[in-house]
């Protein structure tokens, strides 16, 4: 009687153990979804507050999600790791500052592409003025927040050179 209560118990025992061994990966690989109302975003040395909506690690974004400002100029649906945008994702920024090389002056303007750990990169278009408020839009590819790779720079007004072909750091 006494070894088959050891036997039952040994084998509870055993049984235990698996369901924690089975549990442990979803334990720690699960992610919630859940809406942060109240978050704030680090980008281009811009805070940003807004919402985001989407997975979540200890409270932080942390997976695939959407942030969105409060003012609706900034969205990001993609990658997040620890809070900050991670992975490929796509974005639309009203206010991205596009950097120059050189003495060339940067700009503000209307960023809507591709994005990879948190820099522009693939295919995207850029909108702003120039120093002469002549608009203009880049659309092409970059890469770590430069046009790099084939695009095409036009101005709206048709009397203005149209450079298309390759681009790197931002120069034709």
């Amino acid at each position: 009687m006494r070894e088959m209560m050891k036997k039952n118990q040994l084998w509870i025992y055993l049984v235990f153990l698996a369901a924690v061994l089975l549990m442990l990966p979803v334990v720690f690989l699960y992610r919630p979804t859940e809406t942060l109302a109240e978050y704030t975003l680090t980008f281009q040395e811009r805070e940003i507050t807004g919402t985001y909506e989407g997975q979540t690690r200890s409270h932080l974004p942390d997976g695939e999600g959407t942030f969105t400002s409060d003012n609706g100029k900034f969205v990001y649906t993609g990658g997040f790791s620890k809070g900050q945008m991670s992975g490929k994702g796509y974005l639309k920024d009203a206010q991205f500052v596009q950097h120059f090389p050189g003495d060339l002056v940067d700009r503000v303007g209307t960023y809507e592409g591709e994005m990879l750990d948190g820099e522009a990169s693939g295919q995207a278009s850029f909108r702003t003025q120039n120093k002469a408020y002549d608009w203009y839009t880049y659309t092409g590819s970059y890469e770590h927040n430069m046009w790099n790779g084939y695009g095409k720079l036009k101005y709206d007004d048709e009397f203005y050179l149209l450079r298309e072909g390759n681009y790197v750091d931002c120069e034709f």
